[in-house]
Order: structure tokens, then sequence, then C-alpha cells
């Protein structure tokens, strides 16, 4: 990767929600066989959020907020396994879905495939908190379900 190219920022658009939709979509189905439907505007109970950082074309936080049963599905269907919500596990399996999908969105927009990193998965245990990216930023927000359980993620793009 040249300095020169490196530098080039991706512009964030509208239609970005779509990809992180249908990004969604294949790590759940594909990865969790698990059904993922859009979903209005809701309230997400946040017990859990991971975070995957983004430098290089795109910088920025993709970030997945969701209650702490629903982390426990996630963790479940990927381990292929029952797991209590307060397992170990759940943390780390969040991290690793909200990973995948963060890749999965890169790949898809054009610039940030080859010239966009991701940072290894964060996760934040308790509602408790809030983010604060830089100002000047946009902001995607996209509400979805899998298997009926509510996700909220979060695509903070610094400009």
């Amino acid at each position: 990767m040249s300095a020169q190219t490196s530098t080039i920022p991706v512009q964030p658009n509208a239609g970005w929600v779509d990809i992180v939709h249908e990004s969604l979509h294949e790590v759940c189905d594909m990865m969790l066989g698990m059904k993922v439907t859009k979903s209005e505007n809701q309230t997400v109970k946040a017990d859990v959020t991971a975070i995957v950082g983004l430098a290089g074309s795109l910088c920025g936080l993709f970030s997945i907020r969701c209650s702490r049963a629903t982390a426990a599905k996630l963790a479940g269907k990927m381990l292929g396994m029952e797991v209590g919500e307060n397992d170990a596990d759940v943390l780390d399996a969040l991290g690793e879905v909200c990973n995948m999908v963060a890749g999965s969105f890169k790949s898809k927009v054009p610039g940030a495939a080859e010239l966009c990193m991701l940072s290894v998965p964060t996760t934040i245990d308790g509602a408790d908190y809030r983010i604060h990216p830089l100002r000047g930023g946009t902001c995607f927000e996209l509400f979805s379900k899998c298997d009926e359980a509510p996700v909220q993620i979060l695509l903070h793009v610094h400009q």
C-alpha cells in the first residue's frame, strides 16, 4: 500500500445502510444460521456492545449493540451449543460477529476493501456509557432483528 493511495478517503453515502444490512444478513445467515430482517427504529436494550475500528481510506467505528440475551443467542449459534447470558464466550463471540460484519461491509465499499484495516474487536459490558466519536463525522444507524432478537448497528465515519 503506497502512502499516496492510503490517504484517499472513501466518501460515505446513504446507500451504506443497505450494505451494512446485507453484510449482517450474510454473516448471520451463512455463519450463524439466523434469519435477519430490517426493523424500524426501535429501542434496543444495549447491555453489551462490540466495537471494531476502521483505519485507512475509511476511518471510524463499527459497532453492534444488543441485550445480553441477544448476545448469548448469537454466541450459542456461533459455537453450536447453549450459552448462558453470563458465559465468558458471549463477549468474545459478539466481538467476532462485529468483526465479520465490519469486514464484509468494507469488502463491499469501493476503495475500502484493500485500503482500510480493521482493529481487533473491543467489547463493552454494561449499559451506562456513551460513545463520543470525533465531531464532524457521519453516523449511520441500522436496526435489525436476528431471529427476532433486536440489534442496533452504528457506523461512525470520520472524514
